[in-house]
């Protein structure tokens, strides 16, 4: 089993849902593990080998410095001068927004 530990703050791993709730670790990896449907956010296929994809990642990835748990994750695959490239977002509508304007640069 895999135990990630947050070492920014209190050495506890804070996980949470898509709406941003706090849910149990167990819960957690169980969701890792089997609910693809849930993981992912957004996939636009622009090409056959370009991608631009938004998942849930489910654990805050800001380092406790304050705000809304960063729980999503924009990336591009497949496009040489943004591959590898991410973004990382909170919450409802900050993330599709950023989704959008990440797919908006991707295309230019």
């Amino acid at each position: 089993m895999c135990f990630l530990r947050d070492t920014f703050n209190d050495g506890v791993l804070h996980t949470y849902d898509r709406d941003g709730s706090p849910i149990p670790y167990t819960k957690w990896m169980w969701i890792r593990g089997v609910a693809n449907w849930y993981k992912i956010v957004r996939h636009d296929h622009l090409q056959a080998d370009l991608l631009v994809s938004t998942v849930w990642l489910g654990y805050d990835h800001s380092m406790r410095m304050g705000g809304p748990p960063i729980i999503f994750e924009t990336m591009v695959f497949g496009l040489k001068r943004f591959e590898g490239y991410q973004d990382r977002f909170g919450l409802g509508r900050v993330t599709f927004e950023g989704h959008e304007r990440i797919l908006a640069q991707v295309r230019q």
